[in-house]
């Protein structure tokens, strides 16, 4: 279990004075590297002697401790994307649509380890039968997730067109499958209460796509994926979504191998009948 991991676990137990200590670990943690205790204590109104408390906790021996892990998951996953320039600071709408949207991308690659990717890939290359769940946006989402496994495995079912059926999908749902469930504030109770059947009522394993360790979707999922959605409009963007989804058919199409290449032949082959 990681430091992010650590905090999440830990959370729902923690005081309210601890929890804005954990709040802030866990959405700025790349800053949090590089500060001192004081800083961390001045920039959140509480004693130094709580943030050293609220390490040990843990099971650090003090901030210097939770700095280093935090530092060294910073530099692993800076070390494979570098920072990016950012544009002049006298913007255009275009400009800065790019800008934010190369932000989200530097996001996704640096908040999601590679062995958190692997292993999320292993559960979608190993199940039966994979649910993806969303609604609005996250539904658009959740939707293309479901067609791209489709074309590669043919075992993926979208959720989101089923009304208020979707518990009943799940009903007998099994260790061998598993669920993708997509939520980005404001949560959708819809896809929150799905995500909780599913953990509660089933074996099946689950895997969180949404924007914080604090979402209500963490706490029920196995796996969390982490995606930011910075726009320069009124509206979420959803290119660091669609990077995730990206990187994980291509870790799929890796996984396959040759199998992969048959079975995009068949549906290439069901496409053309369709299409008569």
């Amino acid at each position: 279990m990681n430091i992010l991991e650590k905090i999440q676990a830990s959370y729902d137990g923690l005081p309210k004075r601890k929890k804005k200590i954990a709040d802030f670990l866990l959405e700025h943690w790349t800053d949090a590297a590089f500060m001192s205790t004081r800083a961390i204590a001045r920039e959140l109104g509480v004693s130094e002697s709580l943030v050293v408390q609220f390490c040990t906790s843990l099971g650090y021996s003090g901030f210097q401790e939770v700095k280093e892990q935090l530092k060294e998951r910073t530099h692993t996953q800076m070390g494979r994307f570098a920072r990016l320039q950012s544009i002049d600071h006298d913007e255009t709408a275009q400009t800065r649509s790019v800008r934010l949207d190369m932000e989200n991308i530097q996001e996704l690659v640096i908040r999601n380890a590679p062995e958190e990717l692997h292993a999320v890939a292993d559960l979608l290359l190993y199940a039966e039968r994979i649910y993806t769940a969303g609604v609005r946006n996250a539904g658009a989402m959740a939707a293309l997730f479901s067609i791209h496994l489709n074309e590669l495995r043919g075992n993926a079912l979208f959720l989101g067109n089923m009304m208020d059926c979707e518990m009943d999908y799940l009903r007998n749902a099994s260790e061998r499958d598993t669920l993708v469930v997509f939520s980005f504030p404001s949560y959708s109770s819809r896809t929150i209460e799905l995500a909780e059947y599913a953990a509660v009522h089933t074996d099946i394993h689950i895997i969180a796509v949404t924007d914080s360790l604090r979402s209500p979707l963490a706490k029920y999922a196995e796996h969390t994926l982490l995606v930011r959605q910075k726009a320069a409009a009124f509206y979420a963007s959803q290119v660091g979504t669609l990077g995730l989804i990206n990187i994980l058919m291509s870790l799929l199409v890796e996984k396959l191998g040759e199998a992969a290449y048959g079975n995009l032949v068949e549906q290439d082959r069901l496409d053309a009948i369709k299409n008569k």
